[in-house]
C-alpha cells in the first residue's frame, strides 16, 4: 500500500513487511510506484532491506570499497574512508547508519555501495 509517500510491501517469501520512504523511493526508482506493482528487494543477512528496485529496470550493480575509517559522522549521514587511491566521502543510506556505531576510526573496512555511491552496508575487515 501507499500512504503519505511512503510504499508499504508485503513479500511472498514470508519476510518481514517492508517500508521504503519517499526519498528511497525517488533514489531507486519508485517514484511513479502504484499499488499492485512488483518490486524487487535486497536484504542483508541481518535481514535488514538494502535496496529496492522495481521489476521493469534491471537490478542496479552495486561497488565494494575498501579501506580503512578515516571518519563516521555520530549522526550517521556520512562516512570518509581511505583507500590506496585517497580519501573519499560517502553519504550513508539511513537504514545503514546504525552499523556504523560500532565502527572506530582506523577500522578496516568493506563498503557496499549503490548505483548513486551511497552507503548501503559495510562490514568490518576488508573481503574484497
Amino acid at each position: 500500500k501507499i500512504e503519505s509517500g511512503m510504499l508499504f510491501i508485503r513479500t511472498d517469501a514470508s519476510l518481514q513487511p517492508r517500508a521504503i520512504s519517499p526519498n528511497k523511493a525517488d533514489r531507486v526508482g519508485l517514484y511513479n510506484a502504484k499499488v499492485g506493482d512488483s518490486v524487487n528487494l535486497l536484504v542483508d543477512s541481518g535481514n535488514v532491506l538494502i535496496d529496492a528496485s522495481g521489476t521493469d529496470r534491471a537490478y542496479p550493480d552495486h561497488v565494494f570499497v575498501v579501506g580503512t575509517v578515516r571518519y563516521s559522522d555520530p549522526f550517521w549521514h556520512e562516512i570518509q574512508l581511505s583507500t590506496p587511491e585517497g580519501t573519499t566521502t560517502y553519504e550513508v543510506d539511513s537504514l545503514a547508519g546504525n552499523k556504523l556505531s560500532a565502527l572506530p576510526d582506523g577500522a578496516p573496512v568493506t563498503l557496499e555501495l549503490d548505483a548513486d555511491n551511497v552507503m548501503i552496508d559495510i562490514q568490518r575487515g576488508r573481503s574484497r
